[in-house]
């Protein structure tokens, strides 16, 4: 079963926060980006807190694609912030994969959201196979 992503979208997290999910940023090709950071003029670049290692990552666009390092993470990520809450006003990586799953029941019995994330509109999408 596919699942997706859509972006830019806002979704509540099961926590109760919104989030908006900005774009998707992909393990940058080795042959082409992963060595030559330094040389490469990329349009624009963003900082990111990467929720599952708590490292900031940088995240480049060049061409309109956005690329992350493949030894901070090999799986495409979704750049999200949260929008209703100020105390939580960085943006954030996540791998699209644990974006997209469901709730632990066994750790969260109460909640009553079935996804970590639900959405609440849609424009741009990117799908999942399982």
């Amino acid at each position: 079963m596919s699942k997706i992503l859509y972006y830019p979208a806002l979704y509540k997290h099961f926590k109760g926060d919104v989030y908006c999910t900005k774009f998707i940023s992909r393990p940058a090709p080795t042959t082409r980006l992963h060595l030559q950071y330094d040389k490469i003029n990329f349009d624009e670049s963003i900082w990111a807190r990467h929720t599952e290692t708590n490292r900031v990552i940088k995240i480049f666009k060049l061409n309109g694609v956005y690329y992350h390092q493949t030894e901070l993470d090999n799986q495409p990520l979704v750049i999200y912030n949260c929008v209703n809450n100020m105390e939580k006003s960085e943006v954030y990586a996540r791998p699209i994969y644990m974006f997209l799953s469901k709730v632990d029941k066994l750790k969260y019995p109460d909640c009553e959201q079935e996804y970590r994330f639900e959405q609440f509109n849609d424009a741009y999408a990117y799908v999942m196979e399982d």
